[in-house]
């Protein structure tokens, strides 16, 4: 009986990324993001997501609280070079409030936000951008993290996210966009789905292509990474 509860386990995992999948897909299908024709950059998108192997009692919602206010953050960002972008002060306000969606659970108060600092790590780690020299860079870098280890839904991509009253354990996850990319401001989306449990972001940004007409940068192919 035991072998069949893990193979059943293993088989809604295996499910939940399908939908995952598919959802990315369909998504894509639709979104359309107009590049900077006079400066040559053609399309470019990279989707990341995490499955939630193992949950814990109101783990996802506050998980889905956090990565509400992760795009709220992105619906209003402008963009600027050098300046750091702090996931307390920017995102979530330096505060876990009940009004924002956070409730308690058994390891805590706002357990569970982490998935969205966890979410937007893993795309700072995996968006990559073709530059002017035809070399491939990071498009975000990463300026401090806490990592976290040891969870399975996070692998190695964990970053941690405390706010203290005190100070004195205050745990942020800080990062900013790479100097060296001068393309098209990132437009960047999050899906959470509860029922699959399972949560995405994309981002919408440039590859330099080096063609300047506006037809031809228009009509250049979109290059599109997906990694679960």
């Amino acid at each position: 009986m035991f072998g069949e509860i893990v193979c059943s386990r293993r088989d809604l995992i295996v499910f939940r990324r399908l939908v995952l999948v598919l959802t990315v897909l369909f998504m894509l299908t639709i979104a359309f993001v107009q590049v900077n024709a006079e400066a040559a950059w053609a399309r470019r998108i990279t989707t990341v997501g995490l499955v939630y192997v193992t949950t814990y009692h109101n783990r996802l919602i506050n998980a889905q609280a956090s990565v509400a206010q992760l795009q709220q953050f992105l619906d209003t960002v402008h963009w600027e070079p050098r300046r750091q972008y702090s996931f307390l002060r920017d995102v979530m306000h330096n505060s876990v409030r009940p009004a924002d969606g956070y409730v308690n659970t058994p390891l805590g108060f706002g357990y569970g936000s982490c998935g969205a600092s966890t979410l937007l790590n893993k795309l700072v780690q995996t968006a990559m951008f073709r530059d002017k020299d035809d070399q491939e860079k990071p498009l975000f870098k990463t300026v401090m993290i806490w990592t976290w280890r040891g969870d399975r839904t996070y692998g190695k991509y964990g970053a941690t996210i405390y706010v203290d009253p005190t100070g004195k354990h205050t745990r942020d996850y800080v990062w900013q966009l790479n100097p060296e990319y001068d393309g098209p401001p990132p437009l960047m989306t999050t899906h959470f789905d509860m029922q699959n449990e399972t949560v995405m972001i994309s981002a919408h940004y440039g590859n330099w292509s080096g063609q300047a007409s506006a037809e031809s940068s228009t009509s250049s192919p979109t290059q599109t990474v997906i990694t679960f």
